[in-house]
């Protein structure tokens, strides 16, 4: 990931597990690809790029990978040269930031305004006191809680533009980080440069965001497992089919800290200041646009699942499987159910949620 939010280690896809099985026949021998894993934004970054040759979609993955360590440098807080570390060196005054930047940034408070602050790109200063996945293993004394989230409140954050140059401001002292929205809205960039370069086919896993160009070889869609909570890395509890989307997950499994007899997980309330305390296991979106997938997997992990399944209900837009915190019953809405096969025995409920 790209900054405190969410450390995921995936060593190989999970989507490309899950298509993989049963699925080697579909590839016309026409068809060359080309595979690589490497390491950025904090995490393990694997592509497969399809070609008329091999040789041609290596050559895309070096640019694809040129082209997303220059995005990554846009969204992250830990270098020096980062517009969003100006931005909150110079918080209380406006910042000129390159457009991807303001994009990201509009995007992450769009989700921030219709999540109800569910997700909050301001809670910066409350992660850097809990430190959970980045060396913390206790809970924070209530005093340093309450100081940080007195800075916490996406209200304040302006976006702007004149002249076709873009602006950024936060309010004094307070910290933005785009870790919860920007690795999403990276892998659809990626899919776009690809396309735009000629790839009409492309599996890419950014630390467990799965995004996808186009169809899987055969023109079928491409078969993504959601990774079970209980599970190792590649475990998962459903199949469901998906092309040129964004395939994105988020649960407590990912990063947490035990202290006290109790177990603290890594997405934290900006009401509160701490992990939030909910009913779900994991929350996967369906999405062309990932940045809106990564952000709102937060925000309805964060709502717990009745109110998910409320913001669910009451929006078409949203396609998303929720699995409870005891890993026995799962949601999904209309739009993903007619995809998805729940694989895991254990799983005793599958519900449709209805739109109304």
């Amino acid at each position: 990931m790209i900054s405190r939010r969410r450390l995921l280690s995936s060593l190989l896809p999970l989507a490309a597990v899950a298509w993989c099985r049963g699925s080697e026949a579909l590839q016309p021998e026409a068809e060359g690809f080309a595979d690589r894993t490497t390491f950025s934004m904090d995490t393990v970054v694997s592509f497969r790029v399809y070609g008329p040759t091999a040789e041609q979609a290596k050559k895309w993955i070096d640019l694809a990978q040129e082209e997303m360590n220059r995005l990554a440098g846009l969204m992250t807080v830990h270098s020096d040269a980062s517009p969003l570390l100006d931005v909150i060196r110079n918080s209380g005054h406006e910042v000129e930031v390159p457009q991807e930047t303001a994009e990201d940034v509009s995007a992450a408070l769009t989700v921030a305004r219709d999540s109800d602050g569910a997700f909050e790109p301001t809670i910066g200063k409350v992660v850097d006191v809990w430190k959970i996945g980045f060396g913390g293993k206790s809970v924070p004394p209530k005093e340093k809680i309450e100081e940080a989230l007195k800075y916490v409140d996406w209200k304040k954050v302006r976006v702007s533009e004149r002249d076709g140059r873009h602006f950024i401001r936060i309010a004094p002292g307070q910290d933005i980080d785009m870790g919860g929205i920007a690795k999403g809205d990276i892998g659809t960039r990626l899919a776009r440069y690809l396309e735009s370069l000629g790839a009409k086919r492309a599996l890419l896993n950014l630390g467990g965001n799965v995004v996808l160009l186009g169809t899987a070889p055969g023109g079928k869609p491409w078969r993504i497992g959601l990774q079970h909570p209980r599970e190792e890395r590649n475990g998962f509890f459903a199949v469901l089919e998906a092309e040129s989307e964004s395939v994105i997950t988020s649960g407590a499994y990912e990063r947490n800290i035990e202290a006290g007899g109790k177990t603290y997980g890594h997405i934290l309330s900006p009401k509160t200041g701490y992990p939030v305390e909910t009913d779900l296991s994991s929350v996967t979106i369906v999405d062309r646009d990932g940045a809106k997938a990564d952000a709102w997997c937060t925000a309805l992990f964060a709502l717990g699942g009745k109110r998910a399944r409320e913001v669910l209900s009451r929006r078409g837009d949203l396609n998303a499987v929720l699995m409870s915190s005891d890993c026995t019953t799962v949601w999904m809405t209309e739009g993903i159910a007619a995809r998805c096969v729940v694989t895991d025995p254990e799983v005793m409920e599958r519900v449709v949620i209805p739109r109304g």
